[in-house]
């Protein structure tokens, strides 16, 4: 494990530009640089700051700061499995000092781990890998998922509105001869008195009644 170098802040750009190189620091990804001090396949382990401890895997070439440590394994390790086992370790409990928490190397090597044996080291990136592409998968469909519970609850309002999620009787009457059966019996029952009205669902999905030539919404009142 070696610590990386210092880099005045103001040559630490916080957008990309050509020619540029990911830099890590102590609370890891701190922007772009335009040198490099690494190349390959790394973990690195924040060592100062609040978030110490933190580790991130960097790729390709990039620069490491002195509050970062680059994890480089003196034995063969599959590297995706060191940074797991590393995520693992919760390395936060080891730091020391309160205003400024900090992680020294000296104290971070004296920790062991257990090392299986390299192709199971591989077996267990897969199957980790395999299980946050799922957990992925489901953060980026989360939207979608929220719009089809949405549209099921409609649906089933409906039904429920409809009395189609009880067991149907065939012996029913429809309810189209059911409001025909009580329009006569009204009309005969205030003669000349009898106006025609039928209530319908608007634009606004709000009810109405129809009388005449006068449209009156539903309420809770009425």
């Amino acid at each position: 494990m070696q610590a990386g170098k210092s880099i005045p802040s103001a040559q630490i750009s916080l957008h990309n530009f050509d020619g540029a190189y990911p830099c890590y620091g102590g609370n890891g990804a701190r922007g772009f640089v335009s040198t490099y001090t690494y190349e390959g396949h790394y973990p690195l382990i924040g060592r100062q700051g609040a978030l110490c401890g933190n580790i991130c895997l960097a790729t390709g070439k990039f620069y490491a700061t002195e509050h970062a440590v680059v994890v480089q394994p003196l034995e063969e390790i599959n590297i995706d499995w060191l940074y797991y086992e590393l995520i693992g370790l919760n390395l936060n409990q080891y730091a020391k000092g309160a205003a400024q928490p900090g992680l020294a190397v000296s104290n971070i090597v004296q920790i062991k781990i257990l090392l299986p044996p390299i192709e199971e080291q591989k077996r267990i990136v897969e199957t980790i890998s395999s299980i946050i592409s799922i957990i992925d998968g489901l953060e980026n469909n989360k939207k979608e998922f929220y719009e089809i519970k949405e549209l099921v609850k409609s649906k089933i309002l409906e039904l429920a509105i409809q009395g189609k999620l009880v067991k149907q009787d065939d012996s029913d009457e429809p309810a189209s001869v059911l409001l025909e059966r009580i329009r006569a019996e009204k009309k005969a029952q205030l003669g000349k008195k009898y106006v025609e009205s039928f209530i319908y669902k608007g634009d606004d999905n709000c009810y109405y009644e129809k009388i005449d030539n006068d449209c009156v919404e539903i309420t809770d009142e009425i």
